[in-house]
């Protein structure tokens, strides 16, 4: 959205790179799986980082699940989905 906005500003010099179109299941062929996902506002706001005007802003709710076209940064925490546990034979 930003890229198609600033083009003619930037004049495709310095292009904006961001996330892959599928998200967190970008990295499920590699072994990870997304166990949470919050707001990057709502995660500055729990650990006391913002000023107060965001953090008024921050205790607002949002709606659930995908965020759509709209801009969205955010915190995920990720697992192994296989992990490997090493056997007590080595």
């Amino acid at each position: 959205m930003l890229d198609k906005r600033m083009k003619t500003e930037l004049k495709m010099t310095a292009p904006f790179k961001f996330a892959p179109e599928e998200g967190t299941k970008f990295f499920e062929p590699f072994g990870w799986e997304a166990t949470e996902n919050h707001s990057l506002l709502k995660t500055a706001g729990k650990l006391h980082r913002l000023p107060l005007y965001l953090k008024l802003i921050s205790l607002m709710p949002e709606k659930p699940g995908p965020q759509g076209p709209r801009p969205w940064s955010g915190v995920c925490l990720f697992r192994k989905k296989n992990p490997v546990i090493p056997s007590a034979e080595t």
